[in-house]
């Protein structure tokens, strides 16, 4: 198979360059058009400060919160929400539990009073405590398993607050 160059299929380097010439005050217009709108962009996006918290969770299945949640299945009605005697609670559930339990949650609205913070016009909690559960992050490390609890906020004297707090 042999390779034939036409001339029609032929860049001229000088023809490109002259092209380019010509449309540079386009160019020149639309680079510092995107330029100015992406610097607006940044500029208006607010900073978004994380507070973290890591901790080792208990281990021993006889642990304060491991025994209040075995506890709990003596209670008729809330029979198989605590720990079987032979089988552990995963200390992240239990925490997760703890942390987003109503009566927690608004201990820490009310204290922070994030209601007017975050500006809820609605009357309703259940908007608070959508916003407040969306910033809050509680996760387990898988290789060393450590807990971290982060909360999410454009304070960072908030944020640290709330996961010193919990």
């Amino acid at each position: 198979m042999e390779f034939v160059l036409r001339v029609e299929d032929e860049i001229d380097i000088r023809v490109f360059f002259l092209r380019l010439w010509d449309a540079r005050k386009i160019i020149v217009f639309f680079t510092f058009l995107v330029s100015l709108l992406t610097v607006i962009v940044v500029i208006s996006i607010p900073n978004i400060y994380v507070a973290k918290a890591i901790f080792l969770p208990p281990k021993s299945a006889n642990s304060g919160m491991s025994a209040m949640l075995s506890q709990l299945s003596a209670i008729p009605f809330l029979a198989g929400v605590g720990v079987d005697s032979d089988s552990v609670a995963d200390p992240l559930e239990v925490l997760q539990a703890h942390l987003k339990k109503k009566e927690n949650l608004w201990k820490v609205i009310k204290k922070f009073n994030l209601v007017s913070y975050y500006k809820i016009d609605s009357g309703l909690q259940i908007d608070v405590e959508n916003i407040y559960c969306e910033a809050l992050s509680i996760s387990k490390d898988k290789k060393s398993g450590l807990v971290n609890i982060s909360f999410e906020d454009e304070r960072p004297e908030l944020a640290r607050d709330i996961v010193n707090y919990n």
